[in-house]
């Protein structure tokens, strides 16, 4: 979490939004920029009346605001908005006017120049344009739409956009959190920290700030800074802060501060409290070794005791190039030790003894700047490996919990331009879990809540050697056939209503789906490029069957997503022609996303109809697991048959409370029981019907590989001295039932696989959901797995997604053309040979090994660098559907 934010999930709104022609008709029309001096520089949507917004004047002359009007648009809607005449005020050439809402806190009244209660009664849908004369010349949000594009957040123009543009887009707005003032007031660029845990209350303004030489009684020594007692409220904020004077050395600058220390004189030597303190401060920028004399407001900030509130006026620089404090040098695990005592100071962390440091969370990189490191190897999903409850499984559950530090880059807003301790960070060079840090780990030691943080100092040399990217798996033996199932993240190719009447231009198109709401891409552009990667990632993989998960639920027709997928694009590029399996009915389940079987109709056929379970609880009453696809095929090449089930069994974030399935009391999360209720249905009907048979379970169970489901799908016949327990439904009444029903097949995995291999990385842990399981008669006949590590290892700013991404990052992160991060869970592939054939009708291929190369044109799909995500795309309209 970056300093002075808050975490919130990645928006899902597009990041662009075009002031509709309907919109600009109210005025004479205008495109793109316009020219004028005045601009937005800042919006405020906070709680209550916390509302108010800010203009800036770009140029270098005074303008007369009397000409300019301020319009709103309430839910968007570009009729009847309200109006505020600027008539009467002046604007100084790089000043700015806050016009505010009369009842909004003191904090934000005492930095206007205007007071009004109609245009400042926004909502985070409603739209702001300014206009000059008849002419708009800048907009705040989506005239024509009600979507949410600023609900409890402010948005401060960036540094150095000189003019106004009727297009709205986020990627020239720095976010914040919410009730965040510390940019109000000030030109774009600079952020003046406000007493906002006051609420306008006064506090005492302190002692008279002195000089170097002569500071004054009341200068203060750190450690009894850090002794000061406050009172906080629920967010672990200073209630009561209070103005001190202090002298220190300037040991880091950060981004957003910088920390001060004082060498410990013999006294405080014995003392367990800090001698170093952090400087929340974007406006001053002193420097390493200087000592510093100033006056600042000591406060808590997430439980952290911090100065902030600084003014140029009261900072002297006294000395330069002084000695610095060394550094503490702590050892992991450091949650056994007290770190409260070095709060704020120049901290070295090693790893435990002859260990290294691994990367082993990356989910907050590229929004907050910051990611998890962890000794030995990345933290092991403790029900992985082990018995959910066993002594192994709990164990690791106690080790993860001392096992982490978070390396934070000092910036304490959203989306990072450059990466402090990582500047290199980009597509090709990316940090990836599984990493070993090469250097030292050092820096100033921060709090953010109960998470103590390490401000990196010197740049991470990583070294990936152990989980290398590989750019293509590796070619499926002769005479075998490949099986792979690939989570496609939400592959939804837009809907354009049932009237036939949106465009992929339209937001709408994307926001809806035949089964309801849609998921994944959010415009077309999201969708040009999420395509491109999948189709990239699946023709690299090269199988004869893969099963799909998180395919949209909207049909089999030509309109439909998996036929865009697989007709008018994998199909486009790939050395295989495939089809997909049809089932009678249009949609499967009651969900918006479904499972699906593709294969390759050279090597393979269908071999009868799908079956598609449906029984509980894959019930449409139940409404908690994706139905199963169960498929026979038939290899050409030998004539056997072999039984692909896809599945995507129940999440554990959902809830199932209401079924009496509460949370699992040993790490396997909610909806456990109706997991294990999904695999012995699905055990069940493959008992009953191919007893004997080639049969490969593939897909997310949603479950580790120890955990209960796989264990009642593998482990027929042994003592796993642990009762499962399933949901059973009679009567309208759910019970939690022991289950006592196992099955024999072979999870082909850990098997056949490395042993630090996974699929999936949650919470700074990694683990695997996606799972090959193989029927006794068809696991004699594997000849090789592999877990293609292109998904889960990766950054997720990589995706596809550009909403809450400015510019830069899009631009240094997101490659159409690349596999990486097309999807957040790693494909898995299992070769197997069904009997013996010439090996001239064999579909090995001429590649041999493992291409852990850069990307050239000499490996087999090392040509597949065409506008993929564009095929099929342009002017295409759906048909007309039910609602």
């Amino acid at each position: 979490m970056a300093l002075h934010d808050t975490l919130s999930s990645p928006q899902k709104n597009k990041n662009r939004f075009l002031v509709s022609s309907l919109a600009l008709a109210i005025s004479a029309s205008v495109t793109g920029s316009a020219f004028a001096d005045v601009i937005f520089s800042e919006y405020v949507e906070g709680s209550g009346y916390n509302k108010a917004i800010e203009l800036y004047n770009t140029g270098t002359e005074q303008v007369d605001l009397s000409n300019y009007t301020v319009r709103l648009h309430t839910n968007g809607v570009a009729d009847n908005p309200k109006s505020l005449s600027l008539s009467g005020k002046s604007l100084d050439a790089g000043k700015v006017l806050v016009i505010a809402h009369s009842s909004a806190s003191d904090v934000i009244k005492a930095e206007n120049k205007m007071i009004d209660a109609s245009i400042t009664n926004f909502n985070g849908n409603d739209s702001l344009v300014l206009v000059q004369g008849e002419t708009p010349v800048d907009a705040i949000g989506i005239i024509g739409d009600s979507t949410d594009f600023g609900k409890d957040k402010t948005l401060a123009r960036k540094e150095g956009i000189s003019t106004g543009s009727t297009t709205f887009d986020l990627n020239d707005w720095n976010e914040f959190k919410k009730d965040d003032f510390d940019g109000l007031g000030h030109a774009p660029g600079t952020r003046v920290p406000v007493d906002k845990e006051d609420d306008g209350d006064t506090i005492d303004p302190g002692p008279s700030f002195g000089s170097c030489a002569q500071p004054g009684d009341e200068l203060k020594r750190i450690t009894d800074i850090q002794k000061l007692e406050f009172d906080v409220n629920k967010d672990g904020i200073a209630t009561n802060p209070q103005y001190v004077l202090v002298k220190g050395i300037v040991t880091q600058v950060t981004a957003s501060g910088y920390f001060i220390q004082q060498f410990k004189t013999e006294e405080e030597q014995q003392d367990k409290i800090s001698s170093g303190i952090y400087v929340y401060d974007n406006i001053n920028r002193p420097k390493v070794g200087e000592r510093i004399y100033l006056k600042a407001k000591a406060t808590k900030y997430k439980n952290m005791t911090q100065l902030t509130g600084v003014k140029p006026s009261e900072l002297n620089v006294c000395a330069s190039n002084m000695p610095i404090p060394g550094p503490v040098y702590l050892t992991m695990p450091v949650s056994e030790v007290d770190l409260d005592q070095y709060e704020g100071m120049q901290v070295e962390v090693a790893p435990v003894s002859g260990e290294s440091f691994y990367v082993t969370d990356t989910f907050s990189l590229s929004h907050y700047g910051q990611i998890k490191v962890s000794s030995g190897a990345p933290r092991a999903i403790p029900t992985d490996k082990h018995i959910p409850g066993s002594n192994e499984a709990i164990a690791i559950k106690e080790s993860n919990a001392k096992n982490s530090l978070t390396i934070e880059d000092g910036f304490s807003g959203k989306n990072p331009e450059t990466i402090s301790y990582y500047p290199e960070f980009s597509h090709d060079k990316a940090v990836r879990i599984g990493s070993r840090v090469e250097n030292t780990l050092n820096g100033g030691l921060y709090r953010f809540g109960d998470d103590f943080q390490l401000v990196q100092v010197d740049e991470l040399q990583l070294d990936e050697s152990e989980h290398p990217r590989i750019q293509e798996p590796a070619s499926a033996p002769a005479n075998t056939i490949r099986i792979a199932s690939f989570n496609v993240l939400n592959y939804f190719n837009g809907y354009a209503g049932k009237d036939g009447n949106l465009t992929p231009d339209d937001a709408k198109y994307w926001e809806h789906s035949i089964n309801g709401n849609a998921r994944g891409a959010t415009s077309k552009e999201e969708f040009a490029t999420q395509r491109e990667k999948i189709i990239t990632a699946i023709s690299r993989i090269n199988a004869d069957v893969v099963g799909i998960l998180e395919m949209e639920n909207d049909g089999w027709d030509n309109d439909s997503a998996i036929h865009d997928l697989v007709i008018n694009g994998i199909n486009k590029v790939s050395n295989k022609t495939y089809d997909y399996i049809r089932t009678d009915a249009d949609l499967i389940g009651t969900d918006v996303i479904k499972v699906s079987l593709i294969y390759n109709k050279d090597a393979v056929e269908p071999a009868g109809k799908p079956v598609i379970l449906t029984e509980y609880p894959f019930d449409k009453d139940t409404k908690k697991h994706r139905p199963p696809m169960i498929q026979t095929f038939k290899e050409k090449a030998t004539g056997k048959e072999f039984t692909v089930a896809i599945n995507h069994f129940k999440s554990k974030g959902s809830s199932c409370s209401a079924m009496g399935d509460k949370t699992d009391e040993w790490g396997q999360g909610n909806c456990n029981r109706m997991r294990v209720t999904a695999a012995e249905t699905l055990g069940k009907y493959l008992d009953a019907h191919y007893q004997g048979k080639d049969v490969l379970l593939v897909g997310d169970l949603n479950a580790y590989g120890m955990e209960d489901p796989v264990l009642l799908l593998t482990q027929k016949d042994k003592d796993i001295q642990r009762t499962l327990e399933k949901i059973t439904h009679k009567d309208g009444k759910y019970t939690v039932t022991p289950t006592a029903y196992r099955m024999d097949f072979v999870n082909l995995g850990p098997k056949f696989i490395k042993e630090d291999y996974f699929s999936y990385a949650y919470g700074g842990e990694v683990g695997s959901l996606d799972h090959g399981l193989a029927s006794p008669s068809l696991a004699s006949k594997v000849k090789q797995v592999q877990d293609w590590n292109i998904n889960a290892g990766e950054p997720t700013g990589m995706d596809y997604t550009t909403s809450d991404k400015p510019q830069e990052v899009q631009d240094a992160l997101i490659v159409a053309e690349s596999p990486f991060r097309s999807s957040d869970h790693n494909p898995i592939m299992v070769d197997v040979q069904l009997g013996d054939r010439d090996s001239s009708n064999g579909n090995g291929d001429n590649n041999s090994g493992v291409n852990t190369g850069d990307e050239d044109d000499s490996g087999s799909m090392g040509w597949l660098t065409l506008g993929l995500g564009l095929l099929g795309l342009g002017g295409r309209r759906r048909k007309k559907k039910a609602a």
